[in-house]
Parts: structure tokens; C-alpha cells; sequence
């Protein structure tokens, strides 16, 4: 969709894969402790934005409207998590930004598909 403005599932889609590529899996390790560092408003900062992605998602249709900010997380993380059967990383990542993509599809509102 050259030229046009993507929608609010483009935007989703769009963080859900920089979140791959930055690592999601190993700020799910770290998780417990973001409370702890010198920049507490992260978290909060990070929950805000996701919550307002999926809310104008599913307030403009182009979502289901029963997602939930986390059902993302909880998504990407296992998304991120290596498969454990000796691919090389860059197959791994190739697979988890190709299974993205279809779990996104999956989240398209019917009347938008």
C-alpha cells in the first residue's frame, strides 16, 4: 500500500515486528527487573502505547474487537521464543516475522478481510 496511510492493524503489525527485531523475548527476561532501574516510566510508557494501538484498532473495526492489549503481549513473547530445533537464528526470525504476519491476518475484524 504505497502512498497510502496503513491502518491501525498496519500499526499494530508494524510494532508487533520492530518488537521482534529489538528483542522482545529478552525484555520478557528482564521484565521483573524494570521496576528496579533508573527509568521507572518505562514500563508504564511501553503499557500505554500498546494499550492505545489495540484500543484504536478495535474502536475503528479493524481488529476483533475482543483483543486485548494482552493477548499482544503474551503473543509476542511466544513469538519470540526459539524453537529449540537447531535452525540457524536467521530461519528462526524469518519464521517468527512469517507467523506474525499470519496471526495478524487472523486478528483482522471479518468485515475488513
Amino acid at each position: 500500500m504505497v502512498g497510502t496511510a496503513p491502518d491501525e492493524g498496519d500499526v499494530l503489525r508494524q510494532y508487533m515486528h520492530m518488537a521482534l527485531d529489538n528483542g522482545i523475548g529478552v525484555v520478557n527476561i528482564i521484565h521483573p527487573l524494570l521496576e528496579t532501574r533508573d527509568w521507572p516510566d518505562l514500563l508504564a510508557r511501553a503499557g500505554r502505547l500498546m494499550k492505545s494501538i489495540v484500543s484504536r484498532a478495535t474502536q475503528d473495526g479493524t481488529l476483533r474487537s475482543d483483543l486485548s492489549d494482552r493477548d499482544i503481549i503474551f503473543a509476542l513473547i511466544r513469538f519470540a521464543r526459539p524453537l529449540a530445533v537447531g535452525l540457524p537464528s536467521s530461519e528462526e526470525r524469518a519464521l517468527a516475522h512469517r507467523h506474525l504476519d499470519f496471526y495478524i491476518d487472523g486478528l483482522r475484524a471479518r468485515q475488513r478481510r
